[in-house]
């Protein structure tokens, strides 16, 4: 498994499944069966969700059951239980023929993945469709020293960028020299 850090290929590594690419089943999709609050899941009486295929070549059952929680201002949540490790979960994902948790599944999101300068990069975008490309005027209704501030916060990024870069070319450069 591959370490942390400033490194080139420092983030997670690629051999765990990514969240994106996996069958997902979510609690806020529950009103496709019926269930769209706590109120209804209380008037079916029922506290489980029984998922069947349809295809003749792909056989698949799976109970999976509901959970409450009470809200901090009132109200309650629906939360689905994993049938791997009993955990409260918004999100399932399918993994080796049954729909479990993120953890259960080995799954981690593709963000996870990126190392330090991918990271810059999205940031840096993610800055840039805020504030609009270099040389458009600022954007209406954000204040001058939020817009001063992000650009402030692109230069920063830039300079990481070029550091991380350097120290990548100086650790090629001191691995090369030491197998001479």
């Amino acid at each position: 498994m591959g370490r942390g850090g400033a490194r080139f290929g420092a983030g997670r590594p690629e051999t765990r499944p990514k969240v994106e690419h996996l069958m997902q089943l979510r609690v806020k999709d529950l009103g496709h069966f019926g269930v769209s609050s706590a109120r209804d899941l209380r008037e079916l009486g029922s506290a489980s969700l029984i998922l069947r295929s349809r295809d003749p070549n792909w056989h698949f059952f799976q109970r999976i059951e509901l959970t409450l929680s009470a809200c901090h201002f009132g109200g309650e949540r629906v939360w689905f239980r994993c049938a791997g490790c009993a955990r409260r979960a918004g999100l399932l994902l399918m993994s080796r023929g049954t729909f479990v948790c993120r953890h259960c599944a080995g799954g981690n999101y593709r963000s996870q993945a990126l190392d330090p300068i991918s990271r810059s990069w999205k940031r840096q975008r993610a800055i840039e469709a805020r504030i609009g490309s270099e040389g458009s005027p600022k954007p209406r209704g954000m204040r001058w020293t939020t817009h001063a501030a992000l650009k402030e916060q692109i230069a920063a990024l830039t300079t990481r960028r070029w550091k991380l870069a350097a120290g990548m070319v100086r650790r090629a450069g001191t691995r090369a020299t030491s197998k001479q």
